[in-house]
């Protein structure tokens, strides 16, 4: 991986190699350093810095590239949450009593949808029991899954390399709360491959110890921790 740094023209040669050196000596990963006379300042420079020294050192969170933080991804948010662990696919010809009851057992709010050869062909959620069910007094014993799920054609998925924040705005734009990871996000996902599920949780609590951790790493760098004294 090869993380830029941009380093402020304002700032003297010895303080440029220093931001430099701190950055290589805390990280496994390559750096790419060049001066820039447009960086607004040598505080942005030196925190930019700051930023990439220490949060590649765990690299768990996100890198930096110039001085934009890139942030975890649908699959980091994925690994943080209860669909990891959990039997998350259900055919799509069980009943709907069958979808709760796993929605109860695993605590979790959406199912990816199945048919006899295992493809994906949907998802059922929460909302589609109450509002197609039990709002209309259908015996959710007597009533298949894929009479009230999510088809296929209309199903809307991320990429594992996706950004938390792509997600996100994809959970805003179509008011929905899960996104099945697939290999692909084709219209059809006829040759996509269903690599986990991610829901709007998983989402904010990986952006909250995003956050915490940027919120540390600049902490410790104002006091002089973990890094060269500037």
């Amino acid at each position: 991986m090869l993380t830029r740094l941009v380093v402020s023209s304002s700032l003297s040669s010895s303080r440029r190699s220093i931001i430099v050196a701190a950055a290589s000596a805390s990280s496994a990963s390559r750096f790419e350093a060049f001066v820039s006379s447009t960086s607004s300042s040598p505080t942005t420079a030196t925190a930019v810095a700051a930023t990439a020294a220490c949060s590649n050192r765990s690299n768990k969170y996100f890198s930096t590239v110039g001085n934009v933080a890139i942030s975890a991804t649908a699959k980091d948010a994925a690994a943080l949450g209860c669909y990891n662990t959990a039997d998350f696919c259900i055919d799509e010809t069980s009943s709907v009593y069958d979808a709760v009851q796993r929605f109860c057992a695993y605590n979790i709010g959406c199912l990816v949808t199945t048919d006899t050869q295992g493809a994906v062909t949907g998802v059922i959620s929460e909302r589609d029991y109450i509002s197609k069910v039990d709002l209309l007094d259908r015996n959710p014993n007597e009533t298949q899954i894929k009479e009230i799920a999510t088809p296929l054609a209309q199903l809307i998925t991320a990429k594992p390399t996706e950004s938390v924040e792509v997600c996100m705005a994809k959970m805003l734009e179509h008011e929905i709360r899960h996104l099945p990871l697939m290999s692909s996000c084709s219209s059809d996902g006829s040759s996509a491959e269903l690599l986990g599920m991610v829901s709007i949780k998983d989402l904010v609590r990986t952006t909250v110890q995003e956050k915490e951790a940027t919120i540390k790493v600049l902490t410790n760098f104002s006091l002089g921790k973990d890094s060269y004294s500037m």
